[in-house]
């Protein structure tokens, strides 16, 4: 679909302008009493990471996209799956904010620091089918590092498409009593 400068073309997704804040970030988990248990842990241990890489980067990712089709709304049973097939990636939970309000999420980041998200790349493909052009703000992410040797453990003991932050919180408790 060609569209003139300046133009908006009449069949289109825009969540368009520039990466929020992360106050905006931190100021939306202060008021998501849902999430209230775990917030605190990814505030006070979370990593930040800003944008994120196209699945298109990494020819693993590429492969395992082919085989595996990620799916809307999966993100933790994307990433897992991805992780535990690829332990040189790393994977991440907690929060990311591409809309209004932060949200539970999984991720991966590659072996050079990038962020790599199959679940949103899923949405974004999915839109651009339902709506033509799709135009994006970059997303922003704070998240914990569940190690590989955890995640293959946690990841064992929850339903197909479970987080696993919390367990991940509970074992480290554990560990050090």
């Amino acid at each position: 679909m060609a569209v003139m400068k300046g133009e908006t073309p009449k069949k289109a997704l825009i969540l368009d302008g520039p990466m929020r804040p992360k106050k905006f970030m931190v100021d939306g988990l202060k008021y998501l009493k849902r999430l209230r248990p775990i917030r605190h842990f990814v505030l006070k241990n979370g990593t930040w990471f800003e944008g994120r890489a196209r699945v298109n980067d990494y020819p693993s990712a590429i492969y395992w996209r082919r085989k595996h089709r990620p799916q809307v709304r999966e993100c933790f049973q994307n990433a897992q799956q991805f992780c535990l097939a690829h332990p040189e990636a790393r994977y991440f939970e907690g929060f990311y904010l591409i809309f209004e309000t932060p949200d539970a999420h999984a991720w991966v980041v590659m072996e050079d620091g990038r962020v790599l998200d199959f679940t949103v790349e899923a949405v974004l493909q999915k839109a651009r089918k339902d709506k033509g052009e799709v135009y994006v703000r970059p997303p922003r992410y704070l998240g914990v590092e569940i190690p590989y040797n955890q995640l293959a453990e946690l990841h064992a003991l929850v339903e197909r498409n479970e987080p696993i932050l919390e367990l991940y919180k509970a074992s480290l408790k554990r560990r050090r009593e």
